[in-house]
């Protein structure tokens, strides 16, 4: 069986991304009930070959098609000059984070991102995960440690999970 890809971003971390790298107006991969945007695109829709226009994007893809999000938000902030947000799982050993996602503001959070299924957060997960920024303009270049566990208590209405 393959390993599920419908992993949702927690809305206490999309909270503190919007608020300091945000307003995101573009959730690129998403479904009707998941979406953090008011304009998203869905499976159908498809975030890989839909053009992400004038929009300011959130990108959590399915983490086996991080290399193909991270081109796409790549070119979508060279193109635009828009930028975009990538939640990933972390892979600091493939090519497609050397060459693509280095181009960009690499944040390391401080903490493991514990992710939901539908209808339940999980308690841990036992990936790491990076956020890519894109947009010269915004953010340059450069890697990063980013304190998630300071934040996250002022943005968090959901209970701690505890492992």
């Amino acid at each position: 069986m393959a390993p599920r890809q419908d992993y949702r971003t927690p809305p206490w971390l999309f909270r503190i991304l919007n608020k300091e790298f945000g307003p995101f107006t573009l959730d690129a991969f998403a479904n009707d009930e998941n979406h953090l945007c008011e304009d998203y695109f869905t499976e159908e829709a498809d975030g890989f070959t839909s053009d992400w226009g004038i929009h300011h994007v959130f990108a959590n893809p399915p983490f086996n098609r991080s290399k193909d999000a991270v081109e796409k938000a790549y070119y979508h902030s060279a193109i635009s000059n828009k930028p975009a947000c990538l939640l990933l799982q972390a892979g600091v050993s493939t090519r497609w984070f050397h060459l693509w996602a280095t181009t960009g503001r690499v944040l390391i959070p401080d903490c493991r991102i514990n992710y939901w299924l539908p209808g339940v957060q999980l308690s841990s997960f036992n990936r790491d995960s990076l956020i890519v920024l894109f947009g010269a303009d915004h953010w340059g270049a450069g890697i990063q440690p980013y304190y998630i566990r300071s934040r996250r208590e002022k943005h968090s209405e959901e209970p701690r999970a505890t492992t």
